[in-house]
């Protein structure tokens, strides 16, 4: 199977939809969303508001969206780890990855983290191009301005701002103009949102940037349940010792690339940690970094027997209960 999907056929394009479909049928409780997770705010109550709008919010019509919106999301990554060369030959792999990682999660993705995660790789994509743009001041700003978007939905997802500094000063080293920039459209998002509060005279700190305080106390989770977040957590850091060899033969912008998928993983990691007691909710914010990481896993074997040998393992680790 793993030979079919480094290329792009149409079998692969249907193993793809279904893998996305495997969660409606699969996974019997809903991820919560982000307000009952990390506070309320105005950004929220937009987001639910045009997926009400959308019927996002009727059982059924919420199964086509969440089908529709996993697979573009799993696209989107494949294009980008293609465009901007991160695999030699991606073929399908980025996006079955992406998709193995979400069947693993105990709890289907909801609506507004896959329009979360859309956010975050438009973020990622135009980091990447604006290493060798000999003008990125406008992809800086577009890079900066989605950041804050996704930051607006919660108070844990500040964190993004010290990626986005971090991202901006490997790809744009020595530049602080471009980062007052990039700076400058993190904030744009914060005072569109401050002014329509304060035009509807609704204006309050909590409902840009609500409190928050550390749960870092243990889910109660199956043994099974914890057998999957397991290998959800762990096979992307051995595909990295796995494909060795593939990292070592990198380019100089491929190597700052992965950099930032790296620290955007430890990022993510730090808000599950801090929201311990709601991680089966919160794993999907790994679910971009940990895809791109573990993609190299199914292209580092001369032999087809060991990829195909984990993607079937991951998939029925997925539907033992």
């Amino acid at each position: 199977m793993i030979s079919l999907l480094k290329n792009n056929t149409p079998f692969a394009l249907l193993i793809l939809v279904c893998l996305a479909a495997l969660p409606q049928f699969t996974h019997h409780e809903a991820a919560q969303p982000f307000s009952l997770l990390l506070g309320s705010t105005a950004m929220q109550q937009l987001f639910t508001a045009v997926m009400s709008f959308l019927g996002m919010g009727n059982q059924v019509m919420g199964k086509i969206w969440s089908i529709a919106l996993l697979l573009t999301n799993a696209l989107l990554i494949n294009r980008l780890a293609t465009n901007q060369k991160i695999m030699d030959r991606a073929g399908m792999i980025p996006a079955i990855s992406f998709l193995l990682l979400n069947i693993l999660v105990p709890v289907s993705i909801s609506t507004m983290m896959l329009l979360f995660t859309a956010i975050l790789i438009v973020v990622l994509e135009k980091l990447i191009v604006s290493y060798k743009n000999p003008k990125p001041n406008n992809t800086l700003l577009i890079a900066g301005f989605f950041t804050g978007l996704a930051t607006a939905l919660g108070s844990p997802f500040l964190i993004l701002f010290v990626w986005l500094t971090a991202s901006v000063l490997i790809m744009r080293p020595a530049s602080l103009k471009e980062w007052l920039l990039t700076s400058l459209g993190f904030l744009f998002p914060f005072y569109f949102l401050a002014t329509g509060l304060y035009l509807t005279d609704q204006l309050k700190i909590e409902k840009i940037i609500p409190e928050f305080a550390l749960q870092i106390t243990w889910p109660k989770l199956s043994q099974m349940e914890w057998i999957r977040i397991s290998v959800f957590v762990f096979t992307p850091w051995l595909s990295l010792f796995v494909g060795k060899n593939f990292f070592n033969k990198m380019m100089i912008q491929h190597r700052k690339s992965f950099s930032l998928v790296l620290i955007l993983y430890l990022a993510m990691l730090l808000i599950c940690i801090a929201e311990l007691n709601k991680l089966p909710q919160l794993l999907h914010l790994l679910l971009i970094p940990a895809s791109i990481m573990l993609s190299p896993l199914f292209t580092s074997f001369k032999k087809q027997f060991m990829p195909n040998l984990i993607l079937w393992g991951m998939v029925i680790v997925s539907l033992l209960r």
